[in-house]
Order: structure tokens, then C-alpha cells, then sequence
């Protein structure tokens, strides 16, 4: 055997190891599924102001959960340090950027969070914004990620944008989740995403593929509404 032949197999080897590896810290992970469900099922009788700041609330509260969950406890100052008011994760903002910038969230993923922080702070701070129809929003979140195919894009112009927002969010939320689940394990591991999961359905873990049924199932339901 050549030298680079053996390179090369002992490199596929650690591969696969680090694969294993992120694939069992990804399926020893309990999603916090239940959590999206109750606030969706809130969100549905909410007016418009209370659904924007739901949803943010929602989404904050996961990025800080994981965020805890994947960070260093033991660290100088510990999480109390990092989230206290001059931290580096005392803003939301604050908190999307460092997901970015440590590749624990998609690109696509932080924009459409920072659309719904720019709902919902219209919402909070300006009284005269009661309707998801009113000011700034519809462009927003016509500027958001696109749900389904061109012809479900089409369909969505005939909705309103309370359920627009409301079938963005589900997405928005459920990419998160997804992001926050995989990529700072596979990060860390040093390893590509579909190398610890799978290309195929059948080879996801039991956790990843109930992201993608709840999300559907949440969605099939709303666009009902």
C-alpha cells in the first residue's frame, strides 16, 4: 500500500468516527418539541401583537437554551457573565450573531429571525401597529424565505398576513431547531451534517425526523386556517 492510499483510508476512517460521534450526541438530544406545539396552539387565538411577541419569545428562549446547552458552564463568569446586560449574549441580536458567526445557524436561518425581532419590536414599541397588515411588515415578510414551491408562493399572495406570518414563523422556528440540533454538534465534530444523519429519510435519527413530521404537521394545520 502506497503512502497516500494509506493516508487516505486512515482519513476515511477518523471520518467515519467523528460521524458516529455527532450522530450519537444528535440522537441523545430531547427537542423541545412540545414547547413549539403549546406556543402555536396559543398563537392561534392571540391578536396580531400578541402572536409577534409570542413567536420572538419562543425563539429567544431556544437560542438561549442551546446555546447554554452547548457552551462551557464552567468558564470565567460563567452563562450569568455571558447573558448579564453588558454580556455577549445579552441581545437577541447579540445572540443571532454569534450562532452565525460560529456556523450553528444557517445564513437564511438568522435573516428570517432577524425579520420576526423587527416584527415584533414594531409591534412593542409602537402602539398604533395593531395588524400584521400595517406599516413595514407585509414587505418583510414577503422578504422572508420561501415556504414550499413557486405555486404555494403564488397561493400565499391570496392569504393575509397574519396567516403568512404565522406559516413563515413555523418555518423559521422549525429551521432553528433543526440548525441548533445538528450544526454545532457536527461543528464541533468536525464533520458534515450528512455524514452523521444521513441523505435519507430512513437513515435520519428518531429526533431529527420528528423536527421535519412535527413541522408538517403544524403547517398542514394552519394552512387549514
Amino acid at each position: 500500500m502506497t503512502r497516500d492510499k494509506y493516508m487516505e483510508e486512515a482519513t476515511q476512517i477518523v471520518r467515519k468516527m467523528y460521524a458516529a460521534s455527532g450522530r450519537a450526541r444528535i440522537e441523545a438530544q430531547e427537542i423541545p418539541l412540545d414547547r413549539i406545539d403549546k406556543a402555536f396552539a396559543v398563537a392561534e387565538n392571540e391578536t396580531d401583537r400578541s402572536v409577534a411577541i409570542l413567536i420572538f419569545a419562543l425563539a429567544e428562549d431556544l437560542m438561549s437554551e442551546f446555546l447554554k446547552f452547548h457552551l462551557n458552564p464552567k468558564a470565567y463568569g460563567g452563562f450569568a457573565s455571558a447573558f448579564s446586560n453588558q454580556g455577549v449574549l445579552a441581545t437577541a441580536s447579540d445572540r443571532i450573531a454569534i450562532l452565525e458567526l460560529l456556523f450553528w445557524i444557517r445564513k437564511e436561518t438568522a435573516q428570517d429571525l432577524r425579520i420576526l425581532k423587527s416584527i415584533r419590536n414594531l409591534f412593542a414599541h409602537h402602539s398604533e401597529i395593531n395588524s400584521f397588515s400595517d406599516d413595514k411588515i407585509p414587505s418583510w415578510l414577503s422578504s422572508m424565505q420561501p415556504l414550499f414551491t413557486t405555486t404555494e408562493d403564488v397561493i400565499l399572495k391570496k392569504r393575509t398576513e397574519r396567516s403568512i406570518f404565522l406559516l413563515k414563523s413555523i418555518c423559521t422556528i422549525f429551521s432553528l431547531i433543526y440548525d441548533l440540533s445538528v450544526l454545532p454538534i457536527t461543528f464541533q465534530e468536525k464533520t458534515d451534517p450528512y455524514q452523521s444523519l444521513g441523505k435519507e429519510w430512513n437513515e435520519l435519527p428518531d429526533n431529527i425526523q420528528a423536527i421535519f413530521t412535527r413541522q408538517a404537521g403544524i403547517l398542514a394545520y394552519f394552512r387549514k386556517l
